[in-house]
């Protein structure tokens, strides 16, 4: 798995793929796929789009 990250950080054209689903990891479930796209994705957008609320 670690080197399969490896590539797509390595290869725009791999990671636009695999984002937009039509790059499917061979071996790996379908939901540590979507885990991976969603981490992926907030890393790109950055910590402004994080919101915190407090517990009253």
């Amino acid at each position: 798995m670690k080197e399969m990250i490896q590539s797509l950080l390595r290869d725009r054209n791999l990671m636009d793929q695999f984002m937009h689903g039509r790059l499917q990891l061979e071996g790996v479930p379908t939901i540590q796929q979507e885990a991976l796209r969603d981490v992926l994705l907030n890393s790109r957008q950055g910590r402004d789009s994080y919101s915190f609320i407090g517990w009253m």
